[in-house]
């Protein structure tokens, strides 16, 4: 995660809305969306110990961080971008967080990449993978 929210991308990040219409539509929403399922994920590991609480904390703070190069988030605030409309939020940030990851273990970093690629549960709902782990 430190590796990832520096510069450019930690500024993009502070200020994206996480959507056009829906939930936390308004600047500054993709950060308090990415907070509070941090803080939702944080909370379930208690009430499930054997979850891996840190890997599903960061999967949580990144599972949409595709979303500041899948949006416009100046004046055009919401509007699709190219890589939005070609690639989507959900393969573009698994591959972006895959690029920063390089130095953790290979199956940690697939662990994280599939949390990110599954976090819309099914097909339908714009998940390329569903669920295969308690995360």
């Amino acid at each position: 995660a430190q590796s990832i929210f520096t510069g450019e991308v930690r500024a993009k990040f502070e200020v994206a809305a996480a959507a056009k219409l829906m939930h936390h539509a308004e600047r500054g929403g993709l950060l308090r969306h990415s907070l509070e399922v941090a803080s939702i994920c944080d909370r379930i590991c208690d009430i499930f110990p054997t979850l891996f609480r840190d890997l599903l904390v960061v999967a949580a703070l990144l599972h949409d961080i595709g979303k500041i190069h899948e949006m416009e988030h100046g004046l055009r605030l919401g509007e699709h971008t190219e890589m939005g409309v070609l690639i989507g939020h959900v393969t573009g940030g698994m591959a972006m967080v895959l690029q920063k990851a390089s130095r953790l273990p290979a199956s940690l970093r697939l662990h994280l990449a599939h949390l990110i690629l599954s976090h819309h549960e099914r097909a339908e709902h714009g998940a390329p993978k569903e669920p295969m782990t308690p995360e």
